[in-house]
């Protein structure tokens, strides 16, 4: 059985990630982590890049605040990192949302 692959590059590397990564962190005490899930050939699942978001916890514990994925293209260079970069920047928007609306939220004068 022949596989024909047509490859694309989407230009982004894991380095891309870093203001997403570094503001999380600063902004709201938010970690994160990534999976990738590389299912068996004819299994019928689509490979994964799945997104884990945490605050650290004291004696390393952590309290597990998202957990998403975002199905990739297998035969393009860079498919998990683009991917990445879209969870992260859907967590970050999802957190100042949120903040933005808790911030609305308390009186004007406490």
């Amino acid at each position: 059985m022949s596989t024909q692959w047509k490859r694309t590059v989407t230009q982004v590397v894991w380095q891309d990630l870093e203001p997403w990564v570094q503001q999380l962190y600063e902004d709201h005490g938010v970690c994160i982590r990534f999976l990738i899930g590389t299912p068996p050939p004819g299994s019928g699942l689509n490979p994964v890049v799945r997104l884990i978001a945490y605050k650290p916890l004291p004696r390393g514990e952590e309290d597990v605040i998202a957990d998403n994925y975002q199905v990739i293209n297998p035969t393009a260079m860079g498919s998990t990192e683009s991917a990445a970069i879209r969870l992260a920047s859907a967590l970050l928007l999802e957190l100042e949302r949120a903040e933005d609306i808790a911030m609305r939220q308390q009186p004007l004068f406490a």
